[in-house]
């Protein structure tokens, strides 16, 4: 429970960012069809997700110790360990940035070079995200 709200941003602002919203829409709406096929497969498992799974740990490892309740705001900690402090846990979230961003970069290079087997992926994109190749900072 406390992952999936993370899961749901990095697909919506790093997976759909990259894919654009036309070719992010049919994943979605195939994976949940239980009706993907090959490329999508490949494109699904071989690239997207591994970017995925990173960019959810980078966001997952800065807010896992937190819940917010009806009282407020409280954070975590077992009696028989101790909680790392911001330095340790920004580290840890930056390793997995670097590791989502290189997945990222490779991902783009995939697209580019077979994007003759994903129609939507340029598309237009009727006002939606449009495909994103930008470098981003691995910081």
């Amino acid at each position: 429970d406390r992952v999936t709200p993370h899961v749901l941003t990095a697909q919506d602002t790093h997976v759909q960012e990259v894919l654009g919203t036309n070719l992010y829409n049919k994943l979605v709406t195939d994976f949940n069809a239980n009706t993907l096929i090959e490329p999508y497969t490949t494109l699904l498992n071989t690239w997207v997700k591994p970017m995925l799974i990173h960019f959810i740990a980078s966001d997952f490892y800065l807010f896992h110790a937190y819940e917010i309740a009806n009282g407020g705001i409280f954070r975590h900690q077992s009696e028989n360990s101790f909680t790392p402090d911001m330095i340790d846990i920004d580290r840890l979230s930056s390793e997995q940035k670097k590791f989502a961003v290189f997945y990222r970069e490779r991902l783009i290079d995939y697209l580019c070079w077979n994007n003759n087997l994903f129609p939507e992926y340029l598309e237009t994109q009727d006002g939606q995200l449009y495909p994103s190749s930008k470098i981003i900072n691995n910081q």
